[in-house]
């Protein structure tokens, strides 16, 4: 069981107003703030659905234990960009900071995972025992005028693509079927 937590959030969005603006043949700015809240609806829509982070960001899972033994910690976003800590509540209910020493952290894996060199410690029983901070999200995202940088341009065409479907049906729910097929191409798998 995990949960996780949005610790410092994307300065900008992976699909610029502009942008959303000349995908959909709008002319000025009326439609801004309708345009920014479906931006950000769609991005975490197709965040949530593919297992990705498209702008770096911060994030804590909280763990009521380690995994098994030498099993690792999978991050629910990829791709993982760095882990800040692991921190933990020893049985005593002392909370303790894992040394980095103690486990490797693949970034070049999707999902991104924390192996363990040797047995995870031991925890109390509670359900934070364990928060991981990472960052995950594509490099060389830049300035709010290029905010996509290193961003598939595949996730980039979904969410432009929703943001259309939700302005043109405001009362549609259901993404569309070929908005379905770019999400499904860009899903992290995990091993099991």
């Amino acid at each position: 069981m995990f949960g996780i937590t949005v610790i410092t959030p994307p300065t900008v969005e992976p699909v610029s107003l502009a942008s959303a603006r000349s995908f959909l043949h709008l002319d000025g700015t009326d439609h801004d703030d309708t345009l920014a809240d479906l931006i950000a609806a769609a991005t975490e829509h197709v965040q949530q659905a593919t297992g990705r982070q498209f702008v770096r960001a911060t994030f804590d899972i909280t763990l009521n234990c380690f995994p098994h033994g030498t099993m690792p910690i999978y991050t629910p976003r990829s791709p993982l960009a760095s882990v800040e800590h692991v921190k933990y509540y020893d049985r005593d209910e002392v909370l303790q900071t894992l040394n980095s020493v103690n486990y490797i952290v693949h970034t070049d894996r999707e999902p991104g995972l924390i192996e363990p060199l040797v047995t995870w410690p031991a925890t109390a029983i509670r359900e934070d025992a364990v928060t991981v901070r990472f960052v995950a999200g594509y490099p060389g995202v830049g300035s709010p005028a290029d905010p996509a940088g290193a961003v598939p341009g595949r996730a980039t065409t979904a969410i432009k693509q929703l943001v259309a479907h939700w302005f043109e049906n405001r009362e549609a729910g259901e993404a569309p079927e070929h908005v379905g097929r770019l999400i499904n191409g860009l899903k992290v798998w995990r091993e099991v």
